[in-house]
């Protein structure tokens, strides 16, 4: 009720505070802080409680008070298949045409885009067109800015995003682990002892996968593993399932690791100032992405309303 009651300008101030110390200055105790606090911040938000953001904290809780009535959903196909073709058939239909190519630079003049230099197999094009909407991340939009544009006083703060990594662990077994769909393994301290954050039993979401189990799980901010080998992130997750499931006599008979730098920006203190808006100081230029957001954390839902705002 306190959180919902927190002003806007009170709010921006409270960006300047970790969440660890909100929520002790608040009164919560240590044991619910590691009991609680600390994977759902994590889980959510994906940094630790000591370099997360208390408004963006305050943000997400808000979010989640709202709903009168609310369920946790699995898509049982991937998010690709869902809407990947409508957008396509759409953009086509209506006379647009989809490039399958990799933008190395945008090129201005003039105070505007005045085209793009893209890369199309071997071959090297420029596309010109009357607006230009980015959704890039902040880290791969200022790989493609020209130094004068990356640093004038509006694009400079693309500069203090900073990338939350993932490891994605897949491992496929023999036989069936559990009949769950997910699980976590929590802490009650304030260092963890896992790895990995969140599992999934993807033979338990997917229908033609029901016979055999089909392990995913989640390492987030995983930059302190990132000198491990994959044999050595697959030892330590098999020995987290084990854990979980201590009867387990399945046998692995595959595994994939995929180490992804960018999966969202770290919202630690003093990140909100840094969001830049939808329209840019380029006349025909545009921005979506989580991280043009200010009244949602950076999440999926949060990227699609920054693309219907724009």
């Amino acid at each position: 009720i306190k959180l919902m009651r927190v002003s806007a300008p009170k709010l921006e101030k409270l960006d300047d505070v970790n969440a660890l110390e909100f929520l002790r200055r608040e009164g919560v105790t240590d044991n619910a802080i590691n009991k609680l606090w600390r994977f759902f911040v994590f889980s959510m938000l994906n940094v630790p409680l000591e370099i997360c953001s208390a408004a963006e904290l305050i943000i997400l809780m808000k979010k989640w008070s709202r709903p009168i009535f609310s369920q946790v959903g699995f898509v049982k196909i991937g998010l690709g298949d869902i809407y990947v073709k409508n957008a396509k058939e759409y953009i086509e239909n209506k006379g647009g045409k989809i490039h399958h190519a990799t933008v190395t630079k945008i090129s201005f003049k003039n105070g505007k885009i005045d085209h793009l230099l893209i890369k199309n197999g071997e071959n090297h094009e420029k596309l010109t067109g009357d607006i230009y909407v980015s959704s890039l991340t902040p880290i791969d939009l200022r790989e493609i800015l020209p130094e004068e544009i990356l640093f004038n006083d509006f694009f400079k703060n693309l500069n203090a995003f900073v990338p939350v990594p993932y490891i994605s662990v897949n491992l496929w077994f023999d036989k069936k682990l559990s009949h769950k769909k997910f699980w976590a393994m929590l802490n009650d301290s304030s260092t963890s002892s896992y790895m990995n954050t969140d599992f999934y039993d993807q033979s338990n979401i997917y229908e033609e996968r029901s016979d055999k189990s089909y392990i995913t799980s989640n390492i987030i901010f995983s930059e302190a593993y990132k000198e491990m080998t994959d044999k050595e992130i697959v030892d330590k997750t098999l020995q987290e399932l084990h854990e979980a499931f201590p009867h387990f006599k399945g046998k692995m008979i595959h595994s994939h690791v995929h180490k992804i730098p960018y999966v969202i920006y770290a919202p630690t203190p003093g990140m909100r100032k840094h969001k830049l808006p939808h329209k840019t100081s380029v006349d025909n230029f545009f921005l979506t992405g989580d991280w043009t957001m200010r009244d949602l954390t950076q999440c999926i839902e949060s990227a699609v309303t920054s693309g219907y705002r724009c």
